[in-house]
């Protein structure tokens, strides 16, 4: 992992040093889900992800579609997100560290192209 270095100044005006991580961002690459077998990203063991953003395509010209992010136990991470027909929408997405498989479920599958994006962390 890479760090910077901060000088920063104390209460009583003497000088410390802070070493703080830098996060490099991480964006996975697009995916069509086409069931619920290939409809997740996999968070490297020893790691957590911070998703920020959720970019979405709706490859069906003809009807919105909605879909759902949730763990691997099936509870949601997220509220229902709606993708209106033919569009591409970006959504900001916080819910904390993100661990293990991260399922992204569409309310019809071979619909909605997912490419989200965050930092990668070590697990404490």
């Amino acid at each position: 992992m890479d760090y910077t270095v901060k000088k920063l100044r104390t209460l009583y005006g003497n000088l410390k040093i802070e070493i703080d991580p830098i996060r490099g961002r991480i964006a996975f690459l697009p995916f069509t889900p086409s069931g619920p077998t290939d409809n997740y990203i996999t968070i490297p063991d020893g790691k957590v992800f911070y998703m920020d953003v959720i970019e979405v395509y709706n490859t069906d010209t003809a009807a919105s579609h909605t879909f759902v992010v949730q763990d691997d136990a099936g509870n949601d991470l997220s509220l229902t997100y709606t993708v209106p027909a033919g569009e591409y929408i970006k959504i900001e997405f916080y819910h904390g560290a993100l661990s293990g498989k991260i399922h992204f479920v569409p309310d019809t599958y071979n619909t909605l192209r997912f490419k989200p994006s965050g930092y990668l962390d070590d697990a404490e």
